[in-house]
């Protein structure tokens, strides 16, 4: 049987209110990849938004839990 998620705390759509990909905050789980000077962003694995993310900032996956890919977005 595979873990579960870790305890993420989701604090807004990342490119609008509606987007699958999310900002997040400070967890246990999140507090190795916060940079601040980056948005740390989870979206789920395989999504279309994962997909369009990607191909918009180029950013590579830095962890994964079983539902998320997380990228860390530096600010422009």
């Amino acid at each position: 049987m595979s873990e579960p998620d870790p305890e993420l705390n989701f604090v807004r759509g990342y490119r609008s209110v509606a987007d699958e990909c999310q900002l997040v905050g400070e967890t246990a789980f999140t507090v190795d990849f916060l940079d601040d000077a980056a948005d740390l962003v989870a979206c789920p694995t395989g999504s279309a938004a994962m997909a369009s993310l990607m191909a918009e900032t180029g950013a590579p996956v830095i962890t994964q839990t079983n539902s998320f890919s997380f990228f860390s977005i530096p600010y422009r």
